[in-house]
């Protein structure tokens, strides 16, 4: 590793800045919030990244060339993100990309309903930074603090449009409503937990109540009433996985928690037929083909997945044996 000194202090205070940037997030008494966010995280992976540049090629990597080759301007993010990350498709750098720009912009126009466009993206940028802190480094960076403090949420009234401009400059609900729509498209055009991770609650109609994890009626009440229930079609959204992806994701789980077992096709294929898992709407999206029907996941079939063999590791032995 060359310079080890400037290296580890760049990673202490790149730790530092992300914990920052979840403390300021999930802190109910600041106004700040997006803004605060979005600048510590891209602090913190500006840190992280420079940190690598200087393991892989020396100081120098992380300034500006000059005539006289010395300089005292450090490259910008978007300059380390494109040299680290280089596949601009990568949605791992799309999604950094995009708080970059909110930093860059957050001066004068954020408002606190950003959180809501927004909140998805912070998501996989926290999970993003943490997987590449233990890939670069081998740091594990949930050992600073609860993990449940990963989970950042929002609870805030959605206001009409025309309260919006009551409420703040029409030019800046106009640059809200464009920011939507277009993070909307980046997010729509490239389903990808790296990118976006978004949380929804499912309702479906169950005969027996008790069944149910929560529960509504039919009432005139309109203070009990739900308005309206519409069911989700988007299967990108709810089962964003497809078989090589889940097999990635599952794997990496096990490989952190040092389990042996491995999850491929023939594993996968295994256990969904033994369990019916294909006809589980829950797990299991299909896309009926001329040929064979092809499968997507969803993020509930990946943690029953790890949660099955974490319980019992020789799993799918049993299942090839009881198969044969």
């Amino acid at each position: 590793m060359k310079n080890n000194k400037l290296v580890d202090l760049m990673i202490k205070k790149s730790e530092e800045s992300f914990l920052l940037a979840i403390e300021i997030y999930n802190k109910p008494t600041i106004k700040y919030r997006v803004e605060g966010f979005a600048f510590f995280i891209c602090n913190a992976w500006e840190l992280l990244l420079k940190a690598k540049m200087i393991e892989q090629n020396g100081e120098s990597s992380i300034y500006y060339p000059t005539k006289s080759g010395v300089s005292t301007r450090t490259i910008t993010l978007s300059n380390c993100i494109s040299k680290i990350f280089t596949n601009d498709k990568d949605p791992l750098r799309i999604n950094l990309e995009q708080i970059v720009e909110l930093r860059d912009t957050s001066t004068h126009f954020v408002i606190p309903q950003y959180e809501k466009i927004y909140r998805p993206l912070f998501q996989s940028c926290l999970l993003n930074y943490i997987k590449k802190a233990k890939e670069f480094f081998k740091i594990n960076v949930k050992e600073s603090l609860n993990t449940t403090m990963l989970n950042i949420l929002i609870d805030q009234d959605e206001l009409s449009e025309v309260e919006l401009i009551e409420k703040y400059d029409e030019s800046i609900v106009k640059r809200l409503n464009r920011n939507s729509k277009k993070i909307a498209n980046v997010v729509n055009s490239s389903p990808n937990d790296k990118l976006a991770i978004t949380i929804d609650y499912n309702y479906a109609v169950v005969k027996n109540p008790k069944e149910a994890k929560s529960t509504f009626r039919v009432t005139n009440d309109a203070d009990e009433a739900i308005m309206f229930i519409d069911k989700p079609k988007n299967a990108n959204l709810t089962h964003p996985y497809n078989g090589k992806r889940l097999m990635e994701k599952v794997n990496e789980k096990l490989v952190e928690d040092n389990i042996m077992t491995r999850l491929g096709y023939s594993e996968l294929k295994l256990l969904c037929k033994n369990n019916n898992y294909y006809c589980n709407t829950d797990f299991c999206y299909t896309i009926e083909t001329d040929v064979n029907p092809r499968y997507t996941f969803s993020e509930k079939f990946l943690n029953e997945i790890i949660k099955i063999i974490k319980k019992d590791p020789q799993i799918f032995e049993k299942l090839k044996n009881k198969k044969s």
